[in-house]
């Protein structure tokens, strides 16, 4: 692969990049890896490089980018809320769009966790996007807070520190000071404030909402024959709003979530398969649509 790292200016500040290209070969398309929420992106790093790799396989390019306030972009983890991460983004969105090979070249994403909730919060920047591809999805920002809290009570149990937390003590916490610590991050009000405003369900019920095709990629181990009953909720909720879906069970770890670093091989190779066919798509589209042109001159 090649390897382009660089800084991007966006609207919030300079965002780190780093684009993986194929060494040979045509690019067929860029793919836009959303990251997931806190150390859930520390865990995933290697899983999206062994992605970029397969896509590079594939005559596909990769850009994966950290939010601001997060891994080598600017800022400080307070200082961002889900409206900064979703202007990320869009940000990065525009760059790929407006670079010479994001013009030539059709745009994708995956999206991981959190990612999927920040794409459905930027529908209406989108517009770029032909395809997108869900892990694990979060459809409720209340429930990944919920969760999030958790760790802090959890660590609370072990320790002798004989400090005993609840959910409820960490919300008045963050009333009084505006901030909170938990599992080694730091989280503002307006942060927990948005995520917890942020679901599926306040999206689709705008009488506008549109959305790229998506595939729906639900990963355990051992794979179940069906998808969660909430998942199956939500695709329905999709398809109502007239958004194509697809749904995939795939045997694969948590890797976002394990204790020890760890891959989910059939869900890279699920999800490049995928995207190959609607590149395929694409480029049988764009063949039709010249022949048309040349045609009606």
């Amino acid at each position: 692969m090649i390897f382009q790292p660089s800084y991007l200016s966006a609207t919030n500040g300079k965002l780190f990049s780093l684009l993986r290209l194929p060494e040979t070969g045509s690019v067929k398309a860029i793919v836009v890896l959303v990251p997931p929420f806190a150390e859930e992106m520390n865990k995933s790093r290697h899983m999206f490089a062994q992605l970029s790799a397969c896509f590079a396989e594939s005559n596909m390019g990769t850009l994966l980018f950290d939010y601001y306030g997060t891994g080598e972009s600017e800022g400080h983890f307070e200082e961002a809320s889900f409206t900064s991460y979703t202007q990320d983004l869009q940000d990065v969105v525009d760059h790929v769009a407006n670079s010479q090979l994001g013009q030539q070249v059709p745009i994708y994403l995956v999206c991981l966790r959190m990612g999927a909730l920040v794409a459905l919060h930027a529908w209406k920047k989108l517009e770029n996007i032909r395809a997108v591809a869900f892990w694990n999805p979060v459809i409720s920002g209340k429930i990944l807070i919920n969760q999030f809290f958790r760790l802090r009570l959890a660590a609370n149990l072990t320790s002798n520190s004989g400090k005993k937390d609840s959910a409820q003590t960490i919300k008045e916490e963050l009333s009084s000071t505006g901030l909170t610590e938990v599992a080694g991050y730091t989280l503002s009000q307006s942060l927990v404030d948005e995520l917890e405003q942020s679901s599926l369900d306040k999206y689709i019920t705008d009488p506008e909402f549109t959305f790229p095709k998506v595939a729906w990629f639900e990963a355990s181990s051992p794979a179940k024959d069906t998808l969660l009953p909430v998942s199956a909720t939500a695709i329905e909720k999709l398809k109502q709003a007239s958004i194509p879906v697809e749904s995939f069970c795939v045997e694969g770890s948590q890797f976002w979530s394990t204790q020890e670093i760890s891959v989910a091989p059939l869900l890279i190779a699920k999800t490049v398969n995928w995207f190959s066919d609607q590149c395929a798509d694409y480029a049988c589209n764009s063949l039709s649509s010249e022949k048309g042109t040349r045609y009606e001159q």
